[in-house]
């Protein structure tokens, strides 16, 4: 999400309902994978059963983040070119 909006939607303002859609639903989506991430999938999940390490929410947290914005600005550092305007 965070390639989503640096790319496509940061140029449109906050709003959804802006010309072109501006960043709120991507960053809604955004928060809530971090959420997720953070929390865990819960206590009768697979993941539970197959994880052998607990690590504390803060733990989770940054981990989160560091593989989520980290992948994203290696994704843009690798691949975004943006179009030039004539």
């Amino acid at each position: 999400m965070v390639v989503a909006i640096v790319t496509v939607h940061r140029k449109n303002g906050f709003f959804i309902f802006n010309k072109g859609e501006g960043i709120e639903y991507t960053l809604g989506i955004a928060v809530a994978a971090l959420v997720l991430g953070t929390l865990g999938s819960g206590r009768y999940s697979l993941d539970d059963l197959w994880h052998p390490l607990h690590w504390s929410s803060t733990t989770n947290c940054v981990v989160t983040l560091v593989l989520g914005v980290g992948g994203a600005l290696v994704q843009l550092a690798a691949f975004y070119r943006p179009s030039r305007v004539a």
